[in-house]
């Protein structure tokens, strides 16, 4: 329910709102580049899965190939030839050290991409009733503001008649009751959003980067 609240000084409502309405385009900024950083994330854990499937269906050509050309040299060689396949066997071990590689890698990229969905749960869950604030009681109390606002400085602008000030009359004005709770929840929840949102970062980044260092480890040759 509407209760009144005295009302001495517009620049005091006016700065609220500028403040809250920064307040919520910067936390929407914060939570927009997480999310882009996120996403970010995941694409790049796609194209290294990508890439690694392709490597062993690559691997598995290859050993097919060495290992036929192999039997051909060896149906071919005649009873009395001196045995001739040294380098086709070194062939084949090479490929399927590759593939071999390649199949680890694949294990690799999924493991880590595992514990990245973690660490974005954990994000997401947090930060989540802040959107949810933003999106709604944050944006409706800006909306409040804008038309107490509006309805004060039409009440100003009224030819006033002779006796008490304006101002002296100014006595009272509409104000949402859950305005404030809403926006220290929200601050309380941005306050925990962005120690998440730091947390989360770290480990995105400390997980894409063990990742690349394993998968350059892997391409290393032996």
């Amino acid at each position: 329910m509407a209760e009144s609240a005295k009302v001495n000084s517009l620049e005091a409502i006016k700065s609220i709102r500028s403040a809250l309405a920064v307040f919520i385009d910067e936390a929407g900024q914060s939570l927009r580049a997480t999310s882009s950083e996120i996403e970010m994330t995941r694409n790049w854990f796609r194209d290294q899965l990508r890439y690694w499937k392709g490597e062993v269906e690559k691997g598995r050509e290859e050993v097919e190939f060495t290992k036929t050309e192999l039997h051909r040299k060896r149906v071919s060689r005649s009873i009395h030839d001196p045995p001739a396949d040294a380098e086709y066997k070194l062939l084949v071990r090479q490929a399927q050290r590759k593939l071999d590689e390649a199949e680890d890698m694949v294990e690799v990229v999924k493991k880590w991409e595992q514990s990245l969905v973690y660490v974005i749960s954990q994000y997401e869950g947090s930060a989540a009733p802040l959107a949810d604030r933003l999106n709604g009681d944050l944006t409706s109390a800006l909306f409040q503001l804008d038309r107490m606002l509006d309805a004060l400085d039409k009440y100003i602008n009224l030819a006033a008649p002779e006796g008490p000030s304006v101002a002296s009359r100014m006595t009272s004005a509409p104000v949402g009751s859950d305005s404030p709770t809403s926006v220290a929840a929200a601050e309380s929840e941005k306050a925990k959003a962005d120690e998440t949102k730091t947390e989360a970062s770290s480990k995105i980044e400390e997980t894409k980067t063990e990742a690349a260092a394993a998968t350059d480890s892997a391409t290393k040759p032996a």
